[in-house]
């Protein structure tokens, strides 16, 4: 990848790479796979996880719960992350039908609270006991009136539906 890597970013100088946490010089985000950091990160990351147990498609997967995948969404945004939801189409390249309902329950959850995840960052402490904390990304927490969001997590563990 190195020795591309210049020629690449000359025809696009906002080009993102990772080297899969491997440290150097091409890697300008951390990807943990299947975590999520214990804390908030000062640089950019993203939280790669599968929507059941497999990466790929497995028959009968046990897949995260709707709670789950929010409970995850809104401590990964806290913390300064992205979420990848990884699902697997079956042989015939359809998905589970879970997968479906999980997607289109998430969907709904966003509709509603969107705000709160997309165009925001992190406010400090970021975490306090079952809650965390995003503000709008332009800053407007110190605007008058001040803007933040705030999300009590209080949902069962990660076990499966």
């Amino acid at each position: 990848m190195a020795p591309g890597l210049p020629v690449a970013r000359r025809h696009q100088p906002g080009l993102i790479v990772v080297d899969r946490t491997i440290k150097g010089p091409n890697e300008n985000y951390v990807t943990p796979e299947g975590l999520i950091p214990p804390h908030y990160l000062p640089y950019p990351w993203e939280t790669c996880m599968p929507l059941g147990n497999w990466w790929n498609y497995f028959p009968n997967d046990a897949f995260k719960s709707a709670g789950v995948l929010v409970r995850n969404l809104c401590t990964i945004v806290a913390r300064g992350g992205n979420y990848l939801v990884g699902i697997g189409p079956g042989p015939d390249g359809a998905f589970d039908p879970t997968v479906y309902a999980r997607l289109k329950e998430l969907g709904a959850w966003l509709k509603v609270n969107g705000e709160a995840i997309y165009g925001t960052r992190p406010l400090a402490p970021y975490e306090q006991g079952d809650g965390v904390f995003t503000t709008r990304r332009d800053g407007s927490a110190r605007a008058n009136p001040p803007c933040a969001h705030a999300w009590v997590l209080k949902l069962a563990p990660t076990a499966p539906p």
